[in-house]
């Protein structure tokens, strides 16, 4: 049966493009050995599209592409780690459109679709997946990968009863007053209903605030609506901190 689909880039410098996905793209990889890396995308589809009356693209022709939820948020974020994009957006008849370069002679095309899909499954392992990329970015203080995750009417309810808007952690990660040592979880569970779903695990958490060390584990509960322009995360609840075990 098949699972998946296995895409593939010619590159006259493998191993920089392969850097360059795993080190600016940031895919999840699985290497296979000889310095060949295996990227894993949360989602993917497959769409066949008519040659034109001069018959370009040539009959049998294969193209690879990557898509977003929010082209410009994700524009913004990749030049910050050095992409450089051909121009900005263009709206395509399926979605908008821009390509950028890696090395290697590679060109890829990023595109924000504009029709909706049908997701085989109920969205969990998206979530699952998403909520692991907000959790890493709090650790390294991204705040412009939390600020494209978090819904703008974002709220936290933290163990001590504080409320925090979407603009509060944000300025929370540019002014570094946390260095983590230590920011993921555990103990995952999703629950999907509809455009609904609640991810509950346990948090671990270890670093130094204002100056001061910290080291605490918290149950929380995180909650993701799936929006026109995909998954967002609207509300998060803490509970009372755990001690770290010895």
């Amino acid at each position: 049966m098949i699972q998946g689909i296995h895409g593939l880039f010619y590159s006259t410098d493998a191993r920089a493009t392969r850097d360059f996905i795993r080190d600016k793209l940031r895919l999840p990889f699985s290497d296979v050995g000889d310095g060949w890396l295996i990227f894993d995308l949360a989602e993917g589809d497959v769409g066949v599209h008519p040659v034109d009356e001069s018959g370009e693209p040539a009959p049998g022709t294969h193209d690879v592409s990557f898509y977003c939820d929010d082209i410009r948020a994700t524009i913004t974020e990749l030049r910050g780690r050095g992409v450089h994009f051909d121009g900005e957006p263009v709206d395509h008849s399926y979605g908008y459109v821009t390509y950028f370069a890696m090395p290697g002679g590679v060109s890829a095309q990023l595109f924000q679709p504009r029709y909706q899909k049908t997701a085989a499954s109920n969205g969990g392992e998206t979530v699952a997946n998403l909520d692991s990329e907000y959790q890493a970015a709090v650790g390294r203080n991204d705040a412009t990968t939390m600020g494209r995750i978090l819904a703008d009417d974002f709220v936290l309810i933290s163990s001590t009863g504080r409320t925090y808007s979407k603009a509060d952690l944000m300025e929370e990660a540019r002014n570094g007053r946390f260095v983590y040592e230590r920011q993921d979880d555990t103990d995952r569970t999703v629950r999907v209903w509809g455009d609904t779903a609640v991810v509950t695990a346990l948090l671990w958490a270890k670093g130094v605030e204002d100056g001061k060390p910290f080291a605490y584990r918290v149950w929380f509960s995180d909650t993701y609506a799936r929006t026109r322009s995909g998954w967002k995360y609207v509300l998060g609840h803490a509970s009372g901190r755990l001690p770290w075990p010895p």
